[in-house]
């Protein structure tokens, strides 16, 4: 799997303490989430694993962040501290995927909002607000490339 979260030495505290956050939130002890995580998503880890976790002395590796992104309905990118939770809206889908595992997609509230309402529209209604996107990428990319050819 590539590795797309990379948590260093700096930041193990700050995905302990979120871990621990979480898992306090979801009243669940540190076996009730390494249960959760064997159960869940077969990956092998125990209650001493949680707790060094927790304490910083080891980050979980991109399969683990993302299944405990998954099991707290959390972005990976909260449990390394790049994202603060006032500022986005969870939405997940299965429809990204990186490396065959999916991923936990974030919007922030004014999108979250812009799809709330596209959802609201017709279909007559959905064709026109997709023509005039698909027409502004086109010109977005045409200006582009004008720009790197000058």
């Amino acid at each position: 799997m590539k590795q797309i979260y990379i948590v260093d030495n700096t930041r193990r505290s700050v995905v302990g303490e979120r871990i621990k956050a979480r898992r306090r939130s979801e009243a669940l002890s540190q076996e009730g989430l390494a249960n959760t995580l064997r159960e869940k998503e077969s990956i092998a880890v125990d209650q001493a694993m949680v707790s060094r976790w927790e304490k910083g002395v080891f980050a979980p590796n991109d399969e683990v962040l993302l299944a405990l992104a998954r099991i707290f309905k959390v972005p990976p990118s909260y449990l390394t501290g790049e994202l603060d939770m006032e500022t986005a809206t969870y939405r997940a889908t299965n429809s990204l995927e990186v490396e065959g595992d999916p991923v936990y997609r974030w919007l922030f509230w004014d999108e979250s909002r812009l799809i709330d309402s596209y959802r609201r529209l017709d279909d007559a209604q959905k064709g026109i607000v997709a023509g005039v996107i698909k027409a502004y990428a086109e010109a977005s990319k045409q200006n582009t490339e004008h720009m790197n050819h000058a």
